[in-house]
């Protein structure tokens, strides 16, 4: 009887512990394993787990913007291979504004990939816009170039070779009057020009005379107190330059050889420059029977 008696204990026991586990009829525990599959809906209504992260079978979230970059250039200045960032300027993208620093760059985070316009205004330049397509996760790189609006723009030869350059004169050697130069064939030694042509006298660049070949070229402006040039020649051979009577270039005795380097000018002086009309004088010097021809290329800021 002591052997059955502790048996009963044992079973009252294990049955109490496994009534208290169930937690029935309202007990405490936690209750019994669903019967319902993950995302199913038993005939109860009652829906199963989709597990920790309750995004519907453990999808991944992907992100939908991307990053926006660039720098914004002074158009003119890519006629000198190498452009000049703007500061200050407003670039807006997605309706959200900002200003450009020194180095001339803008950034934008967080915009929503797709399609979208970069809006870039300045003062004193002519208000630019350029699309862009930005992928999510990605930076996208947009440069922009705006036009100054100020500004007087010359370069030899536009019209193409065998025509007059009616915005140059010139007068060769034994000449008495100025008159309109030649647009000529490049010499082989010579630089070919990213835009425009070499000018010089009617017969070709093969066949000039030694001398003097003096070129002018005029322009207008209405306000003179903050104006400034950045032009770029070549000439064959020597050259002296002048702005209203000041010289702003003398290399007479130089050659390059072999006439491939352009040679900048830059004038910072307002001094120099006049309201009204203004005149560049270009005296090339032709040391020889042979090839002569003149380059230039500008942008007069005022």
């Amino acid at each position: 009887m002591k052997y059955f008696g502790s048996i009963l204990k044992v079973l009252t026991t294990t049955l109490f512990l496994v009534s208290c586990a169930g937690g029935g009829g309202g007990g405490s525990g936690s209750p019994p394993p669903s019967s319902v599959p993950p995302g199913g809906t038993n005939s109860t209504g009652e829906t199963g787990s989709t597990g920790d992260n309750g995004g519907g079978g453990g999808g991944v979230l992907t992100s939908t913007t991307g990053t926006l970059s660039g720098t914004v250039f002074d158009a003119d200045s890519l006629a000198w291979g190498s452009p000049t960032p703007l500061s200050g300027v407003t670039v807006t993208v997605a309706g959200k504004p900002m200003q450009t620093g020194a180095d001339g760059t803008y950034t934008f985070t967080g915009v929503t990939a797709g399609n979208v316009t970069i809006a870039a205004t300045r003062s004193e330049y002519t208000a630019g816009s350029i699309p862009a397509t930005l992928v999510a996760d990605q930076t996208t790189t947009q440069d922009v170039y705006l036009v100054f609006t100020r500004a007087v723009r010359t370069v030899t030869g536009k019209n193409g070779v065998g025509v007059a350059e009616a915005e140059f004169t010139l007068k060769a050697p034994g000449e008495l009057a100025f008159r309109v130069p030649s647009v000529i064939a490049n010499h082989a030694e010579w630089l070919a020009p990213v835009r425009g042509a070499w000018i010089g006298p009617a017969n070709g660049n093969e066949d000039g005379v030694p001398g003097i070949y003096k070129y002018e070229y005029h322009f207008q402006l209405t306000e003179a107190s903050a104006a400034t040039m950045r032009g770029a020649w070549d000439s064959d051979n020597g050259t002296i330059a002048y702005l209203n009577g000041h010289k702003i270039v003398d290399k007479a005795g130089e050659r390059a050889t072999p006439f491939t380097i352009l040679n900048e000018i830059n004038v910072t002086d307002s001094s120099y420059f006049v309201v009204g009309d203004n005149v560049l004088a270009f005296e090339v010097d032709n040391w020889a029977p042979g090839p002569t021809g003149f380059y230039f290329v500008a942008l007069i800021k005022y």
